[in-house]
């Protein structure tokens, strides 16, 4: 979806533009809505030149269903969106940055977005890459197999994999499947099942990650918010190191972009404690 049309920005607003942390130069619209649907939460936002509209200068919004595509139009003199009309480029961007709340204008979505987080042209990342394993037929691997394939170390964008955590109700340990997806880290009985066992843990709402040192067991480490502590180990040093540096990353980089007004996405948690919580 996309508002309104106009002019290309000047060279020397383009230079400008180039210092802006979110300005991502040249992007297409299927782009940004890849970085902001995989990477972003609601109110993440980034500039662009859209080349589907003569690299006209364009603002991409994360959405709670989907992602929403404005231009800033630009008639050669002065620069409009929303209520602010300049010709200094600078003055959009702050009015950009004051986090103004949107009027999508569609019925099925949300009525209304706020500009909450920037998502910046340079993103830090842990130092961990994909490995690619020999090829598996899953129907025959055994549960040994299964348990180092998912050692394995995963992109930026989450991890997953098999860990044995501590009840907290019931004093015992048992082995879950556990998905770390954007800000979100939560546990299953195995891949695929569509209910959480117990509690997620918001990484915006983390404290400390932290590796324990316990009698007899090696390779643990603990996710602690105000309310709980999740106290949980795998089965190498690697998975291990693996889980504690990007759920660092996830910590430090919601902890630092979450407004204390603004709430990040948060997946629906039980009310009450089951027998894995």
């Amino acid at each position: 979806m996309a508002h309104g049309g106009g002019s290309a920005p000047s060279p020397a607003d383009l230079k400008i533009l180039e210092n802006v942390e979110c300005f991502h130069g040249p992007l297409s619209r299927h782009v940004a809505e890849s970085l902001l649907r995989h990477n972003g939460v609601v109110g993440t936002f980034l500039l662009r030149l859209c080349s589907e509209e003569k690299e006209c200068l364009g603002l991409s919004v994360r959405g709670t269903d989907n992602v929403f595509h404005f231009i800033i139009r630009f008639d050669g003199q002065n620069y409009a969106f929303g209520t602010c009309v300049s010709p200094d480029v600078n003055r959009i961007v702050e009015h950009i940055y004051e986090r103004p709340t949107l009027d999508v204008g569609q019925k099925k979505f949300a009525d209304k977005i706020t500009l909450t987080f920037p998502y910046p042209r340079e993103v830090s990342e842990p130092k961990i890459y994909e490995r690619t394993p020999q090829s598996l037929n899953e129907e025959k691997m055994t549960e040994e197999a299964r348990r180092k394939l998912s050692t394995l170390p995963l992109s930026v964008s989450g991890k997953e994999g098999w860990l044995t955590k501590l009840g907290r109700v019931k004093k015992n340990w048992k082995m879950r499947w556990f998905v770390l997806e954007k800000n979100i880290l939560s546990y299953y009985k195995a891949p695929g099942a569509s209910k959480p066992c117990g509690e997620v843990i918001n990484m915006a709402d983390c404290v400390a990650v932290q590796r324990e040192f316990l009698p007899d067991l090696k390779f643990c480490f603990s996710v602690r918010t105000s309310t709980r502590t999740l106290l949980m180990y795998s089965d190498s040093q690697e998975a291990t190191d693996s889980w504690i540096s990007i759920l660092l990353f996830k910590q430090e980089r919601f902890s630092k972009s979450r407004p204390s007004s603004m709430a990040l996405s948060v997946a629906p948690s039980s009310t009450e404690p089951d027998e894995d919580d």
